[in-house]
């Protein structure tokens, strides 16, 4: 399993376990899913964008908030997004630097991404009660 599809099975079972439910009765109440979500997330099967999108469906939690936790970008016009835009204006000078890849979130970002993102869906409306 990729790191990204770690990261992502990881926050996909931290809000089904902060739902309430369990990965199975995620499952039982999509019947559009196709393969196994409990062995999509334990990295037996690959992880779909559709297995994604229904489970956050099921969880009544926004895709948005889900891959921007994942993926956090600046806000536009902030100073972060004007140095990013910065950054990438020169790589694209050096298409070799281009083609790297982005460094993967550490253990410890990536866990303070997890409960911001629970935090954040508990908030979302319509997960109340």
């Amino acid at each position: 399993m990729r790191d990204d599809e770690a990261a992502a099975a990881r926050l996909l079972e931290a809000l089904i376990r902060a739902s309430g439910l369990t990965s199975a009765q995620v499952q039982e109440r999509n019947l559009k899913m196709r393969g196994s979500l409990r062995a999509a997330l334990a990295g037996n099967e690959d992880l779909s964008f559709h297995q994604i999108v229904e489970t956050l469906h099921t969880l009544e939690v926004s895709p948005n908030l889900f891959f921007r936790s994942l993926y956090p970008y600046p806000a536009p016009g902030s100073e972060a997004a004007r140095l990013k835009d910065q950054i990438r204006e020169g790589l694209a000078a050096e298409p070799a630097a281009a083609a790297l890849p982005g460094t993967p979130p550490t253990p410890e970002e990536l866990e303070e991404r997890i409960r911001t993102a629970i935090t954040l869906a508990l908030e979302e409306p319509g997960l109340e009660g």
